[in-house]
C-alpha cells in the first residue's frame, strides 16, 4: 500500500521569466581610437606572397599573347630597343620556334593556375580581392609617378629606339617588364633571399624582419643595375641606375607591404603611364 503524499511537499517552481534582452550599446563615433585600430589592421592585412599569382595570369598571358601576335618587323623594332633583356629573350625564341614559346607559355600558365588552384584548397584567397588590388595598385603607381615626374630629370631612360617605338610594342615592353621584374627582383630575391637568409643565419631568427629589408636593398640595387645595363651606350648612366634603384625600393615596398599581386599591377599601370605619356611632358 503507497504512502499518501506529504502534505507539506515542496511544490515545482514556475520556470523563471527570460530576462529581457539588454539594449545595445550606442555606436562609437567616427574617428574613434576602435575604428582606427580596426583599419590599421585592415591595412596591414596582406596575402602571402605567391597567393598574388592568381590575379596577376591576366596580365601575363596579355604580354605573351601580344609579344606573340607581333609580326617581325614590330619585334625585330623591339629587340633593338634594348629596353627589356627578358622581352628580348622571348623574342629570339619566338623566331628560332614558335611552337616552343607557346609551349613555354601554356606551361608557365599552367604552373601559375596550379598555384592558384593549391591556395584556394587551402582557404588562402580571398572571395572577391581584384576591386582592393586593382585599387590599391592604381594609387600606388599615380603617387610613384607624381614622383617620376617630380625627379624627371633622371627621366630620359628610353633610349632612342625605344622612344621611337609604336604605341603596341610600347604596351609589350611595359606588362612584360612590369611582370618579370617582379617576379625576377622582388618574389624571387625578396622572397627566397628572406628564406634563406632566417635559415641559414640564426642571428636573423631573432629579428626575422631584418631578412626582408635586406633582401629589399639588394634587389633595389639590381633592378637599378639592370635598368643601366639595358640603355647603356659608351659611358655607364649611373643616373639611370640610381633611379633605377629608387623605383625599386618603391615596388619592394609594395611588395612586402602589399603582396604580389599589387606590385605587379602598379608596376603595369607606371610602365603604361610612363611608355606611353610621359615623353609628351618630359
Amino acid at each position: 500500500m503507497s504512502e499518501p503524499p506529504k502534505p507539506n511537499a515542496a511544490a515545482p517552481a514556475a520556470p523563471a521569466a527570460p530576462a529581457a534582452p539588454k539594449p545595445a550599446p550606442p555606436p562609437a563615433p567616427l574617428g574613434s581610437e576602435k575604428d582606427a585600430a580596426l583599419l590599421w589592421a585592415r591595412i596591414r592585412k596582406r596575402p602571402a606572397p605567391l597567393i598574388g599569382v592568381a590575379f596577376t595570369v591576366p596580365v601575363f598571358l596579355t604580354y605573351h599573347g601580344l609579344l606573340l601576335a607581333l609580326d617581325r618587323a614590330h619585334r625585330d623594332d623591339v629587340r633593338r630597343s634594348g629596353f627589356d633583356l627578358i622581352t628580348t629573350w622571348f623574342i629570339g625564341l619566338i623566331d628560332a620556334s614558335r611552337p616552343a614559346y607557346v609551349l613555354l607559355t601554356l606551361a608557365l600558365t599552367l604552373a601559375l593556375l596550379v598555384t592558384t588552384w593549391v591556395h584556394q584548397k587551402r582557404g588562402k584567397i580571398a572571395e572577391s580581392p581584384h576591386k582592393r588590388v586593382l585599387g590599391e595598385a592604381a594609387g600606388a603607381a599615380v603617387f610613384g609617378l607624381l614622383v617620376g615626374f617630380i625627379a624627371r630629370g633622371a627621366l630620359p631612360w628610353l633610349t632612342p629606339a625605344a622612344a621611337a617605338l609604336p604605341w603596341i610594342d610600347r604596351v609589350v615592353l611595359a606588362v612584360g617588364s612590369a611582370f618579370y621584374s617582379e617576379v625576377v627582383f622582388r618574389a624571387s630575391f625578396i622572397a627566397g633571399g628572406t628564406w634563406l637568409l632566417i635559415k641559414t643565419m640564426k642571428n636573423l631568427k631573432k629579428r626575422p624582419w631584418i631578412a626582408p629589408l635586406i633582401c629589399a636593398a639588394v634587389s633595389s640595387l639590381l633592378a637599378g643595375l639592370a635598368h643601366a645595363l639595358a640603355v647603356v651606350d659608351g659611358q655607364f648612366p649611373w643616373g639611370i641606375a640610381v633611379y633605377g634603384a629608387i623605383e625599386g625600393l618603391f615596388f619592394a615596398g609594395l611588395y612586402v607591404t602589399r603582396g604580389f599581386a599589387v606590385a605587379v599591377y602598379a608596376h603595369t599601370f607606371y610602365n603604361l603611364v610612363s611608355l606611353l605619356f610621359v615623353l609628351l611632358i618630359a
